[in-house]
């Protein structure tokens, strides 16, 4: 490549083959809202592999259960937990 193949090029894959579906990120997400439950419940209610559960919910941008209101859903904002 000459010269230019000095270059410093992108790392990043050109494809991804084993990722996740949009209809499993979908039902994924759906599972969360229903059941209000973390990546080890929502896996055996899946079938998935809870680690996989985990890095879709946080690719979509969905708190952990820690920081989210157990009744109403609603995120706990400018609360701290006590150690």
């Amino acid at each position: 490549e000459g010269l230019a193949g000095l270059a410093d090029r992108s790392s990043r894959p050109h494809r991804m083959p084993r990722r996740t579906t949009v209809e499993a990120t979908a039902a994924i997400v759906a599972a969360r809202r229903a059941h209000h439950a973390g990546p080890v419940r929502l896996a055996a209610i899946l079938g998935l592999a809870a680690s996989t559960i985990g890095a879709v919910l946080t690719r979509a941008g969905m708190p952990r259960l820690a920081e989210v209101d157990r009744l109403t859903g609603e995120l706990l904002r400018g609360r701290r937990h006590s150690d």
